[in-house]
C-alpha cells in the first residue's frame, strides 16, 4: 500500500507543476489522420529547449510553460518538420497541426509480418527501424532525429526531461563526450540498426547514477557468411569549416561475427558564451567568442564474438576515443555596469590560447550462457576503462577605463597546467530467469574508479614563471561501488502489466588532497526502489506510469579540481 502513495504521490507531482501556461492542440496527417508519437518541442532563442512531450494515439498533446515568447517544434519521421513561433500569455489550443509527407518519402510501402513501428513496453518504448525504407542511406543520427522523446541539438543528444543521458551500443555504455559521441554514431551506417530502446526510468538492472534516460542501440546480427563495408565523407561549413571520413566492416561466418567501425574528424568550429553576474551595486556581463580547432579527433571500435555452442557464446570488445584540440580566445569581454546609472564603468578584456589531449581506452569481455529454451541466461561482463587528460592553458588579461584606456598596473597573466589520469574496472553478473507466471531479472556489480590529478598554476605576469601554491594541487580520488539488483514483471492480465525492482548500492570514497594534506572518506549503503505500471486501453492507446529513486555522483570531469582562470577574477 505504501509503495502505491509513492506512485500515487509521483504522478499528482508530475502533473501538478508551478508552470503558469499550457498549450494544447492536435497533430494530424494530410488525410486528417491523428498522429501517434510526434515529437513536440518547446524552445527559446538560440534552440534552447524549455519543455517537451510526444503526442498520444489520438495525435492530441499539451505542454507546460511559463509566459513568453517561444518557437515550437514538431517533427516526425517521414513528414517535414513544422515551426511554430508563439508569444504565450494564456492558455492556448492551436487546434489542428498538419504535417506534409516529405517529398522523397515513398507512397506505399507494405511489408509483412513485421513488428509495430513504436512497441510501448512497461519500462521502456521501442522504435523499431530495421525495415524502415526512410532510413537508407544515412546514419544513426538520421534515425535519431525521428525517434520520440529525443532532439538533436548541435553536438548534443538530449531526451526530454532528463540530464547526462548516457548512450548504450548492444546494452554496453559508450563513454565519449557529445563532439565524439556523434561523430561516432555518424559513421554507423543506418541499416545496420534493427532497433533502438528509450529508456526514460532506467529499472533496477542499470546503476542508480544521475537523472539520465538511456537510449541502447541494437544492431542487426548480419547475414551469417557475409560481410559489407562502408565508407562516407562528410563535409561541414559553418562559420569554419570541418570534415570527417568514417567507415565500417562487418563480416560474419560459421560462429564468427566482427565488425568495426572508426571515424576520423579535423577541422574548427566557432562557440561564444555569454554571463551575467549580479552584485548589489555592479552588474558584469561577458561574452567569450572562441575558436575550437580539432586538429585530430579519431574514435575507433572493434568488436568480435564467437559461438561456443548454441548456448554458450563469448566476445570482445575494444574501443578507442582520441582529440587533440585547441582552444582560441582572442577577445573575451567583460563589461562592468554601474546598476544605478547602467552606464560602464569600466572593461576587463582577456586573451588566451589552451591545448588538450585526452585517449580513451575501453576494453569489454562478456560471456553469454543460456540456460535453457525458454528464456534463462546468464550474462557476464569485464570492463576496463582508462583516460588520460592533459591540458595547457595561458593567458592574459588587463583592466580599461571606460574610454578603453588601461588602467595602470592591472596586466596579469598566467599558465594552468593539468593532468588528469582515470581508471576504472568492473565486473557484471546479469541473469535473466523467467518462470510460468512471472519474469525474475538480477545480478550485481562491483567497479572500482582510481583518478589522479595533477593541478599547477604559474604567474607570468613579470615574464618569468612563478608557481603559486595557492592554485597548485594533487588530488587522489578512489571509489569502490557494489550493487545487488532484483527485478520481476508480470502481465497481470490481458490489460495490465506491472514491473518492480529493487537495487542496493554500497559506496566507499576515498580523497586525498596532497597540498592540503586532507582526506575526505565516505562510506554509504543506498536502496533504490523502481517501479511500473501499463495499462492497454485498446491497440491505439496505452497508459503508464513509473517510479524511481536516483543519486548524484561525481561525472570525471568533476574528480578533477583544475580551474581554468579566464582573469583574476573570473
Amino acid at each position: 500500500m505504501k509503495l502505491f502513495l509513492i506512485f500515487f504521490m509521483s504522478f499528482l507531482v508530475t502533473y501538478t507543476t508551478h508552470s503558469q501556461v499550457e498549450i494544447e492542440g492536435v497533430v494530424k496527417n494530410s488525410s486528417n489522420v491523428g498522429i501517434a508519437y510526434a515529437n513536440v518541442m518547446l524552445s527559446k532563442q538560440e534552440n534552447n529547449i524549455v519543455s517537451g512531450n510526444i503526442t498520444d494515439e489520438n495525435g492530441n498533446f499539451k505542454i507546460q510553460a511559463e509566459a513568453g515568447t517561444y518557437e515550437i517544434t514538431i517533427s516526425y519521421l517521414g513528414c517535414d518538420s513544422l515551426i511554430i513561433n508563439i508569444d504565450l500569455t494564456e492558455n492556448q489550443d492551436l487546434g489542428n497541426i498538419t504535417l506534409i509527407r516529405s517529398e522523397n518519402e515513398l507512397d506505399e510501402v507494405v511489408i509483412s509480418s513485421r513488428k509495430n513501428l513504436i512497441e510501448k513496453k512497461v519500462d521502456r518504448l521501442i522504435f523499431n527501424v530495421e525495415n524502415l525504407i526512410s532510413t537508407s542511406g544515412g546514419d544513426v543520427t538520421d534515425i535519431l532525429k525521428d525517434t520520440p522523446y529525443l532532439r538533436l541539438r548541435n553536438d548534443e543528444i538530449i531526451i526530454l526531461g532528463k540530464s547526462n543521458m548516457r548512450v548504450l551500443i548492444d546494452g554496453n555504455i559508450i563513454n565519449l563526450s557529445d563532439d565524439n559521441l556523434i561523430n561516432f554514431l555518424q559513421s554507423i551506417h543506418s541499416e545496420e540498426i534493427k532497433k533502438i530502446e528509450i529508456i526514460i526510468s532506467p529499472p533496477a538492472k542499470y546503476e542508480a547514477d544521475g537523472n539520465s534516460g538511456l537510449i541502447n542501440i541494437i544492431y542487426k546480427k548480419g547475414v551469417r557468411n557475409s560481410w559489407r563495408a562502408s565508407l562516407r565523407a562528410v563535409y561541414t561549413q559553418y562559420t569554419h569549416p570541418e570534415g570527417s571520413v568514417a567507415g565500417s566492416f562487418r563480416y560474419r561466418k560459421n560462429k564468427t561475427s566482427l565488425y568495426i567501425n572508426t571515424s576520423y574528424d579535423k577541422g574548427s568550429k566557432r562557440i561564444t558564451d555569454t554571463n551575467e553576474f549580479e552584485f548589489e551595486n555592479r552588474l558584469w556581463d561577458s561574452e567569450n567568442p572562441r575558436r575550437v580547432f580539432y586538429d585530430n579527433s579519431l574514435i575507433t571500435r572493434i568488436v568480435l564474438n564467437y559461438e561456443w555452442s548454441e548456448k554458450l557464446s563469448s566476445g570482445f570488445q575494444y574501443q578507442l576515443g582520441y582529440d587533440d584540440i585547441r582552444i582560441e580566445n582572442k577577445n573575451d569581454r567583460t563589461q562592468i555596469i554601474n546598476k544605478a546609472t547602467n552606464m560602464i564603468d569600466s572593461l576587463i578584456i582577456s586573451q588566451s590560447k589552451s591545448t588538450q589531449s585526452s585517449p580513451l581506452h575501453s576494453i569489454n569481455f562478456h560471456t553469454d550462457y543460456k540456460l535453457d529454451s525458454i528464456g534463462k541466461n546468464i550474462e557476464l561482463n569485464l570492463d576496463y576503462f582508462t583516460y588520460l587528460d592533459k591540458s595547457n592553458r595561458v593567458y592574459n588579461a588587463s583592466n580599461f577605463f571606460n574610454n578603453n584606456q588601461e588602467t595602470p598596473g592591472s596586466f596579469n597573466s598566467g599558465r594552468n597546467e593539468g593532468r588528469q589520469q582515470i581508471n576504472n574496472y568492473s565486473l557484471k553478473v546479469d541473469i535473466e530467469f523467467p518462470l510460468d507466471k512471472i519474469e525474475l531479472n538480477f545480478g550485481g556489480k562491483l567497479s572500482f574508479i582510481n583518478s589522479d590529478n595533477d593541478i599547477r598554476f604559474f604567474d607570468t605576469t613579470t615574464g618569468i614563471p612563478i608557481i603559486d601554491l595557492n592554485q597548485t594541487n594533487q588530488f587522489e580520488y578512489k571509489e569502490t561501488n557494489s550493487a545487488l539488483y532484483i527485478s520481476a514483471s508480470k502481465n497481470l492480465n490481458v490489460k495490465w502489466s506491472a514491473k518492480v525492482g529493487f537495487r542496493i548500492e554500497n559506496t566507499a570514497t576515498d580523497g586525498l588532497s596532497v597540498q592540503l594534506n586532507q582526506t575526505n572518506e565516505n562510506d554509504y549503503i543506498k536502496v533504490f526502489p523502481s517501479a511500473y505500471l501499463n495499462y492497454l486501453l485498446s491497440e491505439k492507446h496505452v497508459f503508464s506510469l513509473s517510479y524511481n529513486k536516483r543519486i548524484s555522483r561525481p561525472n570525471f570531469e568533476y574528480l578533477n579540481p583544475f580551474r581554468i582562470t579566464q582573469n583574476t577574477y573570473l
